[in-house]
């Protein structure tokens, strides 16, 4: 393997779907904390793109990826020691965006939300998606405007409409939550 930039791979855009932790074990693997909830999404991988944390970046190849309680232990061809996987540390492991995945119905891609313009339900901008925390129960939506910050928690009964092709989303605000 020798080190490649992105741009030998196209002028596609790039999906992080993976931060590399620490070496796991003496046999190569690396733990892999999955940036992803496309179901099966380490499973199905046989070649990524690490980007490192300085710019580099370098094509690896999967021998093995197995799934821990939250996290995966991953091992690449030609790495079989904890030294050579160790310069991967705090690297993101990314796909062409061609190779981004398929989320069920009604989930979106986080940078998909981000960037939406947000109205309420009576048609009043509220302002711009600029954050996504993940929360476990539910993601909360941070929504910027004029009028302040919002956090709305990401709830089918709250968010009435996403529309990516007009980057648009309408929602109902509850009362006391209001910017």
């Amino acid at each position: 393997m020798t080190d490649s930039g992105v741009s030998e791979a196209g002028s596609e855009s790039w999906v992080r779907i993976g931060q590399l932790g620490a070496p796991h074990g003496v046999h190569g693997e690396i733990k892999l904390f999955p940036l992803s909830d496309v179901p099966g999404r380490f499973e199905a991988l046989h070649e990524v793109w690490w980007q490192g944390v300085s710019g580099a970046n370098r094509k690896l190849r999967l021998q093995s990826v197995r799934s821990m309680s939250t996290f995966y232990l991953a091992r690449f061809e030609g790495l079989d020691t904890p030294e050579a996987v160790a310069e991967l540390a705090r690297g993101y492991v990314v796909v062409p965006e061609s190779q981004r995945g398929k989320l069920p119905a009604g989930s979106y891609f986080v940078d998909d939300i981000v960037g939406l313009a947000v109205e309420d339900e009576g048609g009043q901008p509220l302002g711009r998606v600029t954050g996504v925390y993940q929360t476990g129960a539910n993601d909360i939506y941070e929504i910027v405007g004029s009028g302040g910050e919002l956090l709305l928690p990401a709830l089918k009964d709250l968010v009435l409409e996403i529309n990516l092709e007009a980057k648009r989303m309408r929602v109902r605000v509850p009362e006391g939550l209001q910017a």
